[in-house]
């Protein structure tokens, strides 16, 4: 079955590919201008209220499922949505939204 054939709605399937597609670049959780970036680690951290803007943000845009930790709720979570996507688009995010001394 082509791609062109698959309806719309249907994204079960997942390729391996190094550029993201047009649905990837138009998601709206990669909207994050008004998301204070998280500091290093220290007194100045501001680790709660990033962490705490974050999640609403993925509430708000409709990915936060993908940090679900209870597995069966999680998957109740997933029907109808795009994981593949979803889970890039987190990733995307968060290494959008932390200063580099966090990955050390």
């Amino acid at each position: 079955m082509s791609s062109s054939s698959t309806p719309q709605g249907d994204k079960t399937t997942s390729t391996m590919s190094s550029d993201p597609s047009p649905d990837f670049k138009e998601h709206p959780a990669l909207k994050t201008s008004g998301i204070e970036p998280l500091k290093p680690p220290g007194m100045g951290s501001n680790y709660l209220d990033w962490s705490w803007t974050l999640m609403i943000h993925f509430l708000t845009t409709g990915v936060a499922y993908i940090l679900e930790p209870d597995e069966k709720k999680a998957k109740a979570l997933a029907v109808g949505k795009n994981w593949s996507l979803d889970n890039q688009t987190i990733v995307a995010v968060i290494s959008r939204t932390i200063h580099t001394a966090n990955i050390r």
